[in-house]
């Protein structure tokens, strides 16, 4: 079988058409329906021009359609590029972000769910499922391996928009790293993820690499999720899934609902995969979220630690399965040990070293991450062209920082996150741990940020806070608490700000966006 997700797909279809492949709220796929569903799609594209490398916006929501249309592009050997569907945007906001992410990948196709609103751009061809042809063609030629695959963007939690082409070979090797990783078993497994479909780890986790290992999988909306987090986990157990994904603030939100459900009506066992990952994972979230979760039956071993990024696909490192999860310690800037969770060893072919500037650091040493993998892009493209990603002495630097232990990755946060007062660094993960120790569940969520004032010289500290209702006595008593433990600690504080809004903002990609506070605190609007 070739290792082309495209032929791996009419593999599948051959063989066993009728075996499931996967299932959305509105559909679902065996690999033979799958298969005629994507011709339609590639037949869609070609007759209106498409042509082999040129790139496909699927701006959809989790649904059939977006499996036909992405899988439909590879067939056609196109590019397609996940994006966000529209949801709190005017017709005319949503317009004007697909232009703004057609003109980053030179695209001419965009593929919707339903017919626009509001037209986009002339040179744009719109396709949605009534418009497909009924009859389809068997595409000329199916992609080579270093044909560009698949293009994604990145989450932009730094406040800068660009897009990741990745090569057909590059997805395959993520595709059988993750499958092997998990020990995936299209005979015994059954994937479930409400993850959306243009984040990485929604759209490797759960489409691509359970193509290659033909596990079946089910993908629910995201919005029941954000809804209702609780049927994630019903979902779990109705359907008996054993792998399952998500970020440690959704195990954390829906592990503290979870708390006030009746043991019965929820049962985890079945899970023997919890993959976490997509966000800084600090020890006392991944604490929580064991000890809850354990009373609804999910082995702690299940916990499954990773860390990866657009850049390479989703996989950079992944836990090892069936042990508890595992920490470290280290030291922060002020001198204080702290620990870490381990995200595990990179995964085979790929390769990571901690710098500080051109320096090589040792085990334990806090620095920047670099990595050397099969998969990684080597260009992004951005709204001035195409750019090169950063790198030092050939090693490709993620912008992450962190350590290494006994050969395990442990990630501390972003390096563009850093809050550099007076010389000193301090990841605001490390501020924010102390927020969380302080108040305990009154704090939903905390989110420190380095900020320059208009005329300042140098950066302030600030950290804000959403909270479970409070009167002001309450406020004044959790922030002089915070404060002074920041203070015996040694790390920095210039404000304690309580936010009115019942979430953190987010980027398209649902991380929470610094950069958004950051540039908020700069225009005095907090």
């Amino acid at each position: 079988m070739s290792e082309i997700l495209p032929s791996i797909l009419r593999h599948r279809a051959s063989e066993t058409p009728n075996a499931p492949m996967v299932a959305f709220a509105d559909a679902s796929l065996t690999y033979g329906s799958g298969y005629r569903a994507a011709l339609r799609w590639a037949t869609g594209y070609l007759s209106r021009g498409g042509q082999p490398g040129e790139a496909v916006l699927i701006a959809m929501p989790n649904q059939a359609d977006f499996a036909s249309a992405f899988f439909g592009a590879q067939l056609a050997a196109m590019a397609p590029v996940p994006l966000s569907p529209r949801r709190r945007e005017t017709a005319s906001e949503f317009a004007s972000r697909i232009d703004a992410r057609a003109r980053i990948v030179n695209a001419r196709f965009l593929a919707l769910a339903d017919p626009p609103e509001q037209p986009v751009p002339k040179n744009i061809a719109i396709l949605w499922p009534d418009l497909l042809p009924v009859d389809t063609v068997t595409p000329v030629r199916l992609p080579r391996g270093d044909d560009c695959g698949l293009i994604q963007f990145t989450s932009a939690t730094s406040g800068t928009v660009k897009a990741v082409p990745l090569s057909q070979s590059g997805i395959s090797y993520q595709a059988a790293c993750l499958a092997a990783g998990l020990a995936a078993d299209g005979a015994s497994d059954h994937a479930l993820s409400w993850l959306p479909l243009y984040h990485d780890m929604g759209l490797f986790g759960f489409l691509i690499a359970p193509l290659l290992s033909g596990t079946p999988s089910t993908i629910m909306k995201t919005e029941t999720f954000t809804r209702n987090p609780n049927h994630w986990l019903e979902s779990v157990t109705r359907l008996k899934a054993t792998i399952t994904a998500a970020p440690p603030s959704a195990y954390l939100v829906a592990a503290r609902l979870a708390r006030h459900v009746r043991g019965s009506q929820i049962d985890l066992s079945c899970l023997r995969v919890a993959l976490i990952g997509a966000e800084v994972i600090e020890s006392f979230v991944l604490d929580d979220i064991a000890d809850s979760l354990s009373k609804l039956g999910l082995a702690r071993g299940a916990l499954l630690p990773a860390y990866g990024l657009a850049e390479v696909g989703v996989a950079v490192t992944l836990a090892s399965m069936g042990h508890n999860p595992r920490y470290s310690k280290y030291r922060d800037a002020g001198g204080t040990e702290r620990a870490a969770v381990s995200c595990g060893r990179p995964i085979p072919g790929t390769y990571i070293r901690i710098f500080d500037g051109t320096t090589v650091l040792k085990e334990g040493e806090v620095g920047s991450i670099a990595l050397r993998s099969p998969s990684q892009l080597s260009k992004y493209f951005g709204f001035s062209g195409s750019f090169s990603p950063k790198q030092v002495d050939g090693w490709m630097l993620t912008g992450d920082r962190g350590f290494m232990h006994e050969g395990e990755l442990h990630v501390l946060g972003r390096e563009d996150d850093l809050i550099i007062v007076g010389g000193s660094k301090t990841m605001p993960e490390e501020i924010e741990e102390i927020a969380h120790a302080c108040g305990g569940r009154q704090v939903r969520a905390a989110v420190a940020v380095g900020y320059r004032p208009e005329g300042a010289a140098s950066q302030k500290a600030a950290l804000l806070l959403h909270t479970t209702p409070m009167d002001q006595s309450a406020r004044d008593k959790l922030t002089i608490a915070i404060r002074q433990e920041l203070v015996r600690l040694a790390l920095p504080i210039d404000r304690i700000d309580f936010l009115p809004s019942p979430a953190p903002l987010q980027t398209e990609n649902g991380k929470r966006s610094r950069a958004c506070y950051r540039a908020l605190l700069v225009n005095g609007r907090i």
